[in-house]
């Protein structure tokens, strides 16, 4: 029997790593991607691991993605969308630019792979689903306060997670949203040097969770918002 496959873009970021060892430790084909030029810097010759460069801001490099999967492998199990990007800011300090920056990162980087994602799955008898990264800021209006841009760009994606649970109702397509708290990183260890790590999320933790909505353990779930705070 062949592995299911999935997709996990933003591959080399903290969680993206965790999000595709684990995976691979439970026995699916993770096909990864990278940003045009870059290598993955790990794993590189798994045998369960396919690695593609490709612009996830490109809509046509996303749909090229999605077609040369499914003719390699045939069917689409599950899309993880990871990549993301923060920007703090209060609205008053807030520009266009950091405004378009965010949008582009954490909403359109999600929207350009999971519309073809979405239509191939449509296709599939097996269904298919798509798995957001969300944001507390973007249900928590207090934590919005100091990062305008980053909020209004993540809380895009609930919506868009709304429109395909909508769209594909019966179809055994589901669109998830997983909100963490604060995720352990060397970035946000710096940027929070006096905090209690130990309250912070683990990438691994996110990545189970993950796993989770992929396995036949999820299979229920639809319409599902995750929050996966820790004690943060």
């Amino acid at each position: 029997m062949s592995k299911p496959v999935v997709i996990i873009t933003g591959a080399k970021g903290n969680l993206g790593k965790a999000t595709v060892r684990q995976f691979i430790e439970e026995g699916y084909h993770v096909v990864a991607t990278v940003s045009s030029g870059n290598s993955l810097g790990y794993l590189q010759d798994h045998p369960s691991l396919t690695v593609f460069p490709v612009n996830v801001l490109d809509a046509d490099q996303s749909a090229q993605l999605v077609k040369e999967v499914t003719l390699r492998f045939g069917e689409i199990h599950s899309v993880f969308m990871l990549v993301g990007t923060y920007i703090s800011g209060t609205f008053e300090e807030t520009g266009l630019d950091a405004l378009d920056k965010m949008i582009n990162m954490n909403f359109k980087s999600a929207y350009t792979i999971a519309q073809p994602a979405f239509r191939q799955m449509m296709k599939q008898k097996s269904g298919g689903r798509l798995v957001f990264i969300g944001a507390r800021p973007a249900i928590q209006p207090e934590e919005a306060r100091t990062a305008v841009a980053y909020a209004l760009s993540k809380s895009l994606l609930f919506r868009l997670a709304e429109s395909i649970n909508a769209e594909s109702r019966g179809r055994n397509i589901a669109a998830h949203v997983i909100i963490p708290s604060i995720i352990d990183t060397e970035v946000n260890r710096a940027s929070q040097p006096e905090a209690d790590y130990s309250n912070w999320v683990k990438p691994e933790e996110l990545a189970d969770v993950m796993l989770y909505t992929a396995s036949g353990k999820g299979a229920a779930l639809r319409e599902t918002v995750l929050k996966v705070y820790g004690n943060a």
